[in-house]
């Protein structure tokens, strides 16, 4: 009889041990699965993007019914702080306080020059480019352990302002949502330098 219990203990110590080690397992399997999962250019293209020009991004991003805001602004405003960064571009934001204008503003701005954009908007330049968005989607994947990450689609349009021209642009990443946008930049800067042959 001791011996029946002692085997029962040491297989459900073992059975334990195993289910254990699946998280770091698990985690090691998505976190290989993260990144970006699409990337497509789906008009135009991106050597229209210009090393040093300036950029401004248009915010809130529209939003599909698949999508939600985490803060609403927020995605334009990432935009905006991750161009910036890469030194690239010169970026600038501006956000439209009232929603309802939202595709009205955007309206005006393509119908608009540089100047009168930056005359209408108080904006610090004119601007050679405008990042209008739009959240595809955006849904949480948990991950086990400790981890947590997004399934998230962007369509972006790059539209040049002198020429009234756009650079459509479709990705879905699945990683961290802090890691998300710094990386789509990453990935556009990379691909508008090889465009242009830098």
């Amino acid at each position: 009889m001791k011996k029946m219990r002692l085997l029962t203990a040491l297989a459900a110590a073992a059975v334990l041990l195993i289910l254990s080690a699946c998280g770091p397992i698990y985690s090691v399997v998505s976190k290989a699965s993260e990144g970006i999962r699409e990337f497509k250019v789906v008009e135009g293209d991106l050597s229209m993007l210009k090393p040093q020009g300036r950029l401004l991004v248009y915010g809130p991003f529209d939003k599909t019914e698949q999508a939600y805001y985490i803060a609403k602004g927020e995605d334009a405003a990432q935009f905006a702080a991750s161009f910036a960064r890469t030194g690239f571009q010169k970026s600038e934001l501006y956000i439209e306080k009232n929603f309802a204008q939202l595709k009205h503003t955007a309206q005006q701005m393509r119908g608009s020059d540089a100047a009168r954009i930056k005359k209408d908007y108080g904006l610090e330049a004119e601007p050679d480019t405008i990042l209008f968005g739009t959240l595809v989607e955006r849904g949480p994947v948990t991950v086990v352990p400790f981890r947590a990450v997004f399934l998230t689609t962007y369509r972006l349009e790059f539209f040049d302002v002198a020429s009234g021209a756009s650079t459509v642009v479709e990705v879905q990443v699945k990683m961290r949502y802090e890691e998300i946008i710094p990386n789509i930049v990453e990935e556009i800067v990379r691909r508008a330098g090889h465009a242009a042959g830098q």
